[in-house]
């Protein structure tokens, strides 16, 4: 069964979810509204974790089904902020490619500490 996570999420709680390489497939709006979904589905130590990339540096979506393609680490936090009352983003930069990836929580996360 294929659904579109615009129209949903299953039902929680569950203790991880993963939005890998498909953060950038939404707008703004949209990412806000899925990230209030990810929280009440989430149990209460629940993460959720996932990558995305940069925009290129001239601005060029690498992807034209691409909708918002992040700026940068700060850029990307931005959106987990509001909804996450604990977030880490870190980077990875190769010459042509520059990942962000990210993990939130409501509880205290132990990644690279």
């Amino acid at each position: 069964m294929k659904k579109d996570i615009r129209e949903g999420l299953p039902q929680g709680p569950f203790d991880n979810v993963v939005w890998d390489a498909a953060i950038e497939h939404f707008t703004e709006a949209e990412i806000d509204k899925i990230m209030r979904e990810i929280v009440e589905c989430l149990g209460q130590d629940g993460i959720l974790s996932g990558y995305t990339l940069t925009e290129a540096k001239d601005g060029r979506k690498s992807n034209p089904l691409h909708e918002y393609e992040f700026k940068d680490k700060e850029d990307l936090r931005r959106f987990f902020t509001p909804h996450f009352k604990f977030v880490k983003v870190w980077e990875t930069i190769y010459p042509r490619r520059h990942n962000l990836y990210f993990v939130a929580s409501q509880a205290p996360i132990n990644v690279f500490d």
